[in-house]
């Protein structure tokens, strides 16, 4: 075995591949857009006792796939109830800040 190895070390320079080996890139996948968001601590309460409770019943990969199901829910809730289960349309633009919750 070591003779073979030895041998596989020492070969010709023809012995190598003539063209060069192919570089395949990885794919790159879209980026997640990150995110702040305000919420009352009972509802972030209810949240994370909910996601603790059944994240693997539902899959959710982690907390932020949770939170993007979540969205993603009340998203197809309002474009059923509002626009006939179409997506909306319209110029993605910034969001104005909402002000603080009040401390009830």
């Amino acid at each position: 075995m070591s003779a073979l190895q030895a041998k596989n070390r020492n070969a010709p320079a023809s012995a190598t591949p003539t063209e060069p080996a192919q570089q395949v890139e990885p794919e790159k996948k879209p980026s997640n857009k990150s995110m702040t968001v305000y919420v009352a601590q009972d509802v972030y309460t209810q949240a994370r006792l909910a996601f603790n409770a059944t994240r693997t019943a539902e899959s959710d990969r982690n907390w932020s796939h949770f939170v993007e199901k979540a969205i993603a829910e009340e998203t197809r809730r309002r474009a059923a109830l509002h626009n006939d289960g179409d997506a909306f349309d319209g110029v993605d633009a910034p969001l104005s800040p909402g002000r603080p919750l009040s401390e009830d």
